[in-house]
């Protein structure tokens, strides 16, 4: 487990039992820790939504301070896109009838295959890089504890929109 005291916003969704703590960083990117209450993970996927999201990004509005506990982890997937596209019903790219000279100026080019791969790291040197965009001064108070030491979940957003969404489900598993 990873440990920093900082001003984060963090609130605690009722209508989930889950509490949410974002990070922000360079560039418009944050990131969403969700941590449901012990045994409510399947109830916070079931209504995850992005009306949801629109929720916790007013419920965390302000900063707090926190004594934050996360633990470093590493999320990859790998995903074959060709049937998704099928489904979709982008199949020509994929035979002799594509036209793909607009991207590579040449005539009698197909994609023989669509793959999304996505990894995220977190460790000492993405939580120091997010932590150091700034600086600010917040009352002294008891600071809120928080800890992802339990499954949660993991959303990084641009704007309003996802870019990577991860479940972890032994936070305090080595491997």
């Amino acid at each position: 487990m990873m440990f920093g005291i900082g001003a984060f916003k963090h609130g605690y969704d009722e209508q989930l039992s889950s509490t949410v703590v974002q990070m922000d960083y360079k560039g418009g990117a944050s990131a969403f820790f969700v941590l449901p209450d012990q045994g409510r993970m399947k109830k916070l996927e079931k209504k995850l939504s992005c009306e949801r999201m629109a929720r916790w990004r007013t419920l965390v509005s302000k900063r707090n301070s926190v004594n934050f506990y996360l633990p470093k982890f590493t999320l990859h997937g790998r995903y074959n896109l060709k049937n998704i596209l099928y489904k979709m019903g982008i199949m020509d790219i994929f035979t002799d009838k594509a036209d793909l000279s607009g991207i590579t100026g040449q005539p009698q080019h197909r994609i023989s295959q669509a793959i999304h791969q996505a990894v995220v790291k977190v460790d000492e040197t993405g939580t120091e890089a997010a932590a150091a965009t700034g600086m600010e001064i917040v009352p002294m108070s008891v600071p809120v504890v928080i800890k992802l030491n339990r499954p949660f979940l993991l959303i990084i957003t641009s704007e309003d929109n996802i870019l990577f969404m991860g479940k972890i489900m032994n936070p305090l598993e080595k491997n």
